[in-house]
Parts: structure tokens; C-alpha cells; sequence
């Protein structure tokens, strides 16, 4: 958990690193990020979810995207 802010606003960058990733660790990680939010009393808004893998399938790429999380592939960085 990284802390920022954007515009003035309190802004925290969750992240996770996998070699893959299933619907099911993204439902368990989104958990997490609702869990800080509580905690932290930030809004999700203000919480930017990053996701590094190293193998996605094309059909978990798109559900992740969708999600509103950021994935980076770990052979890119």
C-alpha cells in the first residue's frame, strides 16, 4: 500500500503481484481494497488497484480491465 495524492486528494495504490490470476483471487484482492477502504475511511474512488502478472489469460484480461484494476504483464516492467 503506497500513498499519494492527486489533486489534493488522499489517493492509496493497492497492488499485487501473481504469475496468473483467476476471477476468484481478483474477487479475493477487490475483498482487500473494500477492507482498506473501510479502514482507511478513503473512498474506493481514491484507491487505484494494480494488478502485475506474468500469464493472463485473454478472457481474465479483459474481466480485470473491467474491473477498473490497472494490469501490468511483469516481463513489461
Amino acid at each position: 500500500m503506497v500513498g499519494a495524492k492527486k489533486n489534493g486528494q488522499k489517493m492509496l495504490i493497492l497492488g499485487e503481484a501473481k504469475t496468473s490470476i483467476s476471477r476468484r483471487e481478483i474477487s479475493r484482492f477487490q475483498k482487500i481494497v473494500k477492507r482498506v477502504a473501510q479502514l482507511e475511511d478513503i473512498s474506493l474512488n481514491h484507491i487505484c488497484q494494480v494488478i502485475v502478472a506474468h500469464n493472463v489469460l485473454p478472457n481474465i484480461e479483459k474481466y480485470v480491465r473491467e474491473q477498473g484494476i490497472h494490469l501490468y504483464w511483469s516481463y513489461d516492467l
